[in-house]
């Protein structure tokens, strides 16, 4: 699939491709990842993408991770949120973008930071973090750290990057299906 054809068939249908903010952790209780995340877990309901209640933030499993959705607050792209959900040996990633193309990545592990870059601007000399270098063994073919990629190029490839650590990539069929909509605190 390239780059416009996920746009097509997976972001735009689902009201993904102005704004998105999505935060998988390989923490796989999706309880868990909704305390860590600041979220009320007596607040669970059962919803999909589309008919979930707005300003809740949507946790389902991602395979062997889980999957936060998140369409206004964001609360996953806070460093100290990506810390306390790879806290443990866990992992964590959060990645978005806003209405004017500004768009970050970061990812973390027990706990740490380890690498912050914005994938459509960030040449690799500018990537933050404890260790900028980590995700090495994830880029081959990749155009992210190389400043050429254009705002579709770059989301798909970090897209692609995503499914190199969790092993999945988001699809119709994960917005389709039933997961857990929560009020965040």
């Amino acid at each position: 699939m390239d780059a416009m054809q996920f746009e097509e068939n997976v972001l735009e249908p689902y009201g993904l491709l102005p704004v998105f903010c999505g935060t998988w952790c390989s923490e796989p209780d999706v309880l868990e990842v909704a305390r860590r995340l600041g979220a009320d877990p007596s607040s669970a309901e059962p919803a999909t993408w589309q008919l979930r209640e707005e300003d809740t933030v949507l946790i389902g499993n991602f395979g062997a991770w889980t999957l936060a959705l998140e369409e206004q607050l964001w609360r996953g792209n806070d460093r100290q949120t990506l810390g306390n959900l790879s806290s443990g040996g866990h992992q964590a990633l959060n990645y978005w973008w806003d209405v004017n193309g500004v768009s970050s990545f970061m990812y973390a592990a027990d706990g740490r930071l380890l690498v912050r870059f914005e994938p459509a601007m960030g040449l690799r000399a500018h990537w933050s973090g404890e260790d900028p270098q980590a995700l090495t063994p994830y880029l081959n073919g990749l155009p992210l750290g190389e400043g050429t990629a254009d705002d579709s190029q770059a989301r798909l490839a970090t897209f692609v990057l995503i499914r190199r650590l969790t092993g999945h990539i988001l699809d119709k069929t994960w917005l389709d299906a039933e997961h857990q909509s929560f009020w965040l605190t």
